[in-house]
């Protein structure tokens, strides 16, 4: 009787791939049913006021910048914050320089959507963004421009970055 070892050894391999396979899905989390994150729960009171803010943001892309604006005719960056956490219900201060202030600090590996994010240009706490997950974040960036995402990670974003805030 002859064996054909490389026609066993492919069928072997086949099952010790498809295990591997199994057993790694098993270990990989599903995320939240809003597709938002997968980093916070629908199920909590806190995580319902996080997807809400998130959900107000992300409805504000692509609103036109206006300096002063927190309405969904225009926004600032601080205006947007404003203006997504109250229809979550919570007050905010209105600029970026007293939302950096009510926040308690937050390193970035511990961010969570609906944290802040806050930027010096210039000196001086002068930007704010709402945390999306994924070190992306939603703000309004500057005048002539939209409500848009951004990477936290990119070169102009990462040099200005001063700290992330929780205001929940």
């Amino acid at each position: 009787m002859s064996v054909d070892y490389r026609r066993t050894s492919l069928g072997l391999l086949t099952v010790l791939l498809a295990s591997l396979c199994l057993a790694l899905a098993s270990c990989v989390t599903q995320p939240a049913r809003s597709g938002l994150t997968n980093t916070i729960s629908e199920n909590t009171p806190e995580g319902n006021i996080r997807l809400n803010i998130l959900r107000t943001a992300q409805r504000m892309l692509g609103t036109p910048y206006q300096y002063g604006g927190a309405t969904p005719r225009g926004f600032d960056c601080s205006g947007l914050v404003f203006y997504s956490y109250k229809m979550a219900g919570i007050n905010v201060p209105r600029t970026s320089r007293a939302q950096y202030q009510q926040t308690q600090a937050v390193p970035p590996e511990k961010l969570l959507p609906g944290d802040l994010l806050f930027f010096s240009i210039g000196g001086d706490i002068s930007h704010v963004g709402i945390y999306q997950g994924g070190n992306i974040f939603i703000h309004a960036p500057v005048r002539g421009k939209q409500v848009s995402r951004d990477s936290m990670t990119s070169r102009y974003w990462s040099t200005h970055f001063v700290r992330g805030g929780r205001l929940l």
